[in-house]
């Protein structure tokens, strides 16, 4: 019997599995996203004893934590995918990726940078551009958030 090409042995359509876990993986994204920006907004930036310079930082510190996070989610994501057999990652990583393949492929896909020396065979494409617009989407939202504290900030200082 030939197997179907995109089916596996239960015969579920392994595209269909690589776009919910896409969907998955950034709806965790977004949701980690929001919740640190909520609590930066209510907390941290309210922090009154402490000058503006100090909570800009450690804003702009906590919210480069959350996208390392958001990273490290889709790299863990990819790894699954390769245990899954949606695919791998070839070019410049070892026969059998490793972690650090997965993390270093990851923060050039949710950065947009692309660099393509490390490139995703068969639905590993689908996590791979999904993680891109997301990505894309978070550091925009990142920095509107902080651009937003700021012009608050020099806004009362002219006052």
């Amino acid at each position: 019997m030939v197997q179907e090409k995109g089916k596996n042995e239960l015969g579920g359509d392994m595209f269909w599995i690589a776009l919910l876990g896409s969907l998955v993986i950034s709806a965790i994204a977004c949701l980690l996203h929001y919740e640190i920006l909520h609590f930066l907004q209510t907390h941290l930036l309210k922090v009154v004893q402490w000058g503006h310079r100090k909570r800009i930082f450690c804003t702009v510190m906590v919210i480069s934590m959350a996208h390392f996070a958001e990273i490290l989610l889709y790299a863990l994501g990819f790894k699954l995918a390769v245990f899954l057999g949606l695919g791998t990652l070839e070019g410049a990583v070892t026969s059998q990726p490793t972690m650090q393949d997965f993390i270093y492929y990851s923060v050039a896909s949710y950065s947009t940078l692309g660099i393509g020396d490390v490139y995703p065979t068969a639905y590993l494409r689908w996590l791979t551009g999904v993680e891109a617009v997301v990505g894309l989407m978070l550091i925009a939202w990142s920095a509107t958030f902080i651009y937003f504290h700021m012009e608050k900030r020099w806004m009362d200082t002219q006052r």
